[in-house]
């Protein structure tokens, strides 16, 4: 059983709407445990745990990174620092990389 702690107010960056950068303003409840009194917050669908983007905004991201020129563009079309896009392309690009079998060291020729 579970009943409701508090609230926390927490602010998730989105895409930009009518070319404005668009903030959403989630009021996310916390729950405590009647049995051993520990704390958590509710489950939702368009923020990861501990993340202050939103999901869409994240994939938006991922998905312009393989085809974008800088990285720099990418930062000034999303309104983000570079720094941020670069960590997003490299944890891409390491969750694809990790399905891939390694290269053989050596490579025998036969005539």
């Amino acid at each position: 059983m579970r009943k409701i702690h508090d609230y926390r107010d927490q602010k998730i960056r989105h895409f930009k709407w009518f070319e404005r950068p668009t903030v959403l303003f989630y009021r996310k409840r916390r729950y405590a445990c009647q049995t051993c009194g520990k704390r958590f917050a509710e489950e939702n669908p368009f923020v990861e745990r501990y993340q202050r983007f939103s999901k869409e905004w994240n994939q938006a991201v991922n998905l312009r990174s393989i085809h974008a020129n800088t990285s720099k563009d990418l930062a000034f079309q999303f309104g983000a620092s570079v720094s941020t896009v670069i960590r997003r392309f490299d944890a891409v690009a390491k969750k694809e990389l990790q399905g891939h079998p390694e290269f053989a060291e050596v490579i025998a020729i036969d005539e």
